[in-house]
């Protein structure tokens, strides 16, 4: 997804908006993954099939290296760059262990709240970038859109490149 605060560019595929951010999909890219710890307990009902969405709230833990992961309560970025046709769920599970997931669109992302969400972004510290900064998640637990487009986000800042 990336951040267009409701008004794509035309370019820009579209699956879905929440909080100014647009989930979006595309190919041959590298970036990021944003994990997710996969043993909070909510109250929000799920399936015995579908993991259990995330709640939290925004509180930053810096690292203290520089090679760290830098983790919000339990959104977690990898430390190293991934391609878009590489296991992201092996990477975070390699990162952070076994419990460790790549974070969902619907599932993990838009069950926080628009406020946490954002303040999660920023205690993250995804910065504000155009085509240099993908990072990549899920959608219903799925990687790819179609063919080989991958779920990704980006963050613009409520100002997409026009």
């Amino acid at each position: 997804f990336e951040n267009h605060d409701n008004n794509p560019p035309g370019r820009w595929t579209v699956h879905d908006q929440y909080a100014g951010v647009s989930l979006g999909s595309w190919f041959g890219i590298s970036g990021k993954v944003l994990c997710v710890s996969a043993t909070t307990e909510t109250s929000v009902p799920t399936s015995a099939t579908t993991p259990a969405p995330v709640i939290m709230t925004a509180s930053p833990t810096k690292s203290p290296t520089a090679n760290s992961p830098t983790v919000a309560t339990n959104f977690m970025l990898t430390v190293e760059d991934y391609s878009d046709d590489e296991d992201h769920e092996a990477a975070c599970t390699n990162e952070f262990g076994e419990n460790a997931v790549v974070a969902d669109w619907v599932f993990d992302i838009r069950v926080i709240g628009e406020g946490n969400w954002k303040n999660i972004m920023k205690a993250l510290g995804i910065p504000i970038s155009y085509r240099e900064n993908q990072y990549f998640v899920t959608r219903e637990r799925k990687k790819i859109f179609s063919g080989s487009r991958v779920y990704v986000f980006e963050n613009h800042d409520n100002n997409p490149p026009g």
